[in-house]
């Protein structure tokens, strides 16, 4: 919330002391309340204009961009709509369904609760790593920033600096900066460009980051030694993103 007490209205609330506790705390009670609100006839009306303060505000305090609007305008999923010529079908039970239809529905919901917990299994801070960010329940959990570098080094040890604005619209550049799969990403599309320009084959694709997580002091992000054009990114832990303690340490 630092940074947010020229907010229109609520600015002066975002700045005080008790405003993290409130809003987390608010946060869990609407979530858990607001679906039954909108369902039920007597509480719809008063639950809409919740809901729609509640996205307004998110729009206004946080840079996650679509989400509020989209969530918006599908919040009529949760009315009655009488459709003309439509009637509701019963709905099925576990006793009526099929044995196939109800492996794949375990299978779909197992699915759904492990692989936001596939994180556990590598090792580090997932908010720095990223390994197993995507789809981990951790929305808002942390804010970072960096700064990366990239350099193109040839079999000769002649370095090219590489200027990203010739490849990334302002907003890829900020995203890859604090994200070790995008600058992979990078790294291994502009390789073949730069061969091409330079007239040179096998570069090495490096990069000097300066990344900071949740307030934390600035620290390298990825091994600087490591050629990004050719490491992996699967499924078993990736060595060249550093550990959040070891450049911690390193930086101070």
């Amino acid at each position: 919330l630092s940074g947010t007490g020229d907010t229109p209205l609520i600015g002066p609330f975002l700045e005080m002391d008790l405003a993290p506790l409130l809003i987390s705390w608010g946060g869990v009670l609407f979530d858990l309340l607001i679906v039954p609100a909108l369902l039920w006839r007597r509480t719809r009306i008063p639950a809409v204009i919740a809901v729609t303060a509640f996205h307004l505000t998110n729009s206004a305090i946080f840079s996650i961009g679509i989400f509020p609007w989209l969530m918006l305008a599908v919040t009529p999923i949760f009315f009655p709509i009488p459709w003309p010529g439509w009637r509701p079908e019963p709905a099925a039970s576990i006793r009526t369904m099929r044995r196939p239809a109800v492996v794949l529905v375990a299978l779909f919901a197992g699915w759904q609760l492990l692989m936001p917990m596939r994180h556990l299994a590598y090792p580090g801070n997932v908010s720095w790593t990223e390994e197993g960010h995507v789809f981990a329940w951790h929305m808002k959990l942390r804010d970072k920033s960096g700064r990366v570098k990239f350099t193109a080094v040839d079999e000769a040890g002649r370095r090219w600096e590489i200027d990203q604005d010739v490849f990334l619209s302002d907003r890829q550049a900020r995203k890859m900066s604090t994200r070790p799969y995008l600058m992979a990403q990078f790294a291994r599309k502009v390789k073949p460009i730069l061969e091409e320009r330079l007239g040179v084959s096998d570069l090495r694709i490096q990069a000097e980051t300066s990344v900071s997580l949740n307030g934390r002091s600035r620290a390298p992000l990825v091994d600087p030694d490591a050629d990004l054009a050719s490491v992996s990114w699967g499924l078993g832990p990736s060595r060249w993103v550093l550990p959040l303690e070891k450049s911690q340490r390193e930086a101070e």
